[in-house]
């Protein structure tokens, strides 16, 4: 996936013109201190500007990714935070973490069940007992019922001299299974350089997921719609989904 390989360096850049980045940390912030964490790992870093920001709040924190490109530009911007190369689903700390959590639909790429399981697994053996596991995921309604949208202009992001436009498109894959399977393609013109770009995508109905973190020891305690606490509603794009790594739930 060249998003996280040749456009590395430009990931956050591009990403950043779909996202709320001061809403999500303050979201995150705000969860974490009422639960009193302090030390929290982000499964699926990216170039670590979560990490970093929630290193600037007084969290003890590490990143971990897959691409060990994205990791590189995450150890060269942010020094003073630790990123560690390794795929979601063979990660255990060999610390126990206060929380993990894993964001902007990191935990799609995990499309078989069994992967699912062990990274959920891992992620409860990783953390303390009663630790937190904040996740972000894709919902499967919406793209169930559009099924299909054609390849077309989603943003244009300034970097330095590099003019990067960014299309998108997807498709639902036909399959026999009952995971629902997104194809997502991209084009990047980077001034006037083109690179296509295809990404296969597991997407989740509420009951699905859910029912993945409890069988894992993971225990549902709030789901949200967006980072401004909204109720999760059958068309949102994304579940926010706040988990405990027992049974005792908190009022969030």
């Amino acid at each position: 996936m060249k998003l996280y390989t040749e456009l590395a360096e430009y990931y956050y850049e591009i990403e950043k013109a779909g996202r709320n980045f001061t809403e999500e940390i303050q979201l995150i912030d705000g969860v974490f201190k009422k639960l009193k964490i302090h030390s929290v790992t982000d499964l699926g870093c990216g170039t670590g500007e979560h990490i970093f920001a929630l290193h600037e709040l007084g969290y003890k924190v590490q990143g971990v990714d897959a691409s060990s490109g994205m990791v590189a530009v995450a150890e060269n911007r942010f020094p003073a935070c630790q990123f560690i190369h390794a795929k979601i689903q063979d990660y255990i700390s060999p610390q126990p973490q206060d929380a993990m959590m894993c964001l902007f639909g990191s935990i799609n790429y995990l499309i078989e069940e069994d992967e699912l399981d062990i990274a959920f697994s891992n992620i409860c053996q990783s953390l303390r007992p009663g630790g937190i596991f904040f996740l972000e995921v894709w919902n499967a309604f919406p793209i169930q019922e559009i099924k299909r949208k054609p390849l077309s202009n989603v943003s244009v992001s300034q970097i330095g001299k590099t003019l990067i436009q960014r299309n998108r498109g997807f498709r639902l894959q036909e399959n026999n299974t009952k995971e629902s399977l997104v194809e997502v393609n991209f084009v990047y013109n980077l001034n006037g350089k083109k690179i296509q770009d295809k990404h296969i995508m597991r997407v989740f109905y509420p009951e699905e997921i859910m029912e993945i973190l409890q069988r894992n020891q993971l225990e549902v305690v709030a789901t949200y719609g967006d980072y401004q606490k909204s109720p999760f509603k059958k068309n949102n794009g994304r579940m926010i989904v706040i988990c405990r790594a027992n049974l005792r739930r908190e009022n969030l």
